[in-house]
């Protein structure tokens, strides 16, 4: 459990500018979306081939390549055009919007307000004291 924790302090107080982070750091959404479905049918069919244990390794560096280049291409035909795209979104909020969070704001204040207990010693505390 130390070495987890120890690992975990010092992968957060590492700041790693290597090319190949870098990289796999901005494809990692598509390499998540890309990585079941491509290891899936790609071991599934390269096993029946993988007959021996360095065969067997071989194809799980080829399946990694395989997700790879998939991530990479998911990346660059849909997510980054999806983040310019998005980019020109302007989002602000309309008039109306901003009245209704003022009306909400107000009966949030007025209900914490209604809900609040006296303080000991105060003249509402010592008068409910004496009924």
């Amino acid at each position: 459990m130390l070495a987890g924790l120890g690992a975990v302090v010092a992968i957060s107080c590492l700041t790693i500018r290597n090319r190949v982070f870098v990289f796999l750091g901005s494809i990692s959404y598509s390499l998540y979306l890309v990585h079941p479905p491509v290891t899936r049918v790609v071991y599934t069919l390269g096993r029946r081939f993988a007959t021996t244990d360095t065969k067997q390794t071989l194809l799980v560096f080829i399946t990694l390549g395989i997700i790879i280049v998939s991530a990479y291409l998911l990346y660059l035909l849909v997510e980054r055009p999806a983040q310019k795209w998005s980019a020109n979104f302007k989002y602000r909020r309309s008039d109306d919007t901003q009245e209704k969070d003022a009306a909400h704001a107000a009966r949030a204040k007025a209900d914490s307000q209604a809900l609040s207990l006296p303080k000991a010693g105060s003249p509402a505390m010592i008068a409910g004291l004496d009924d």
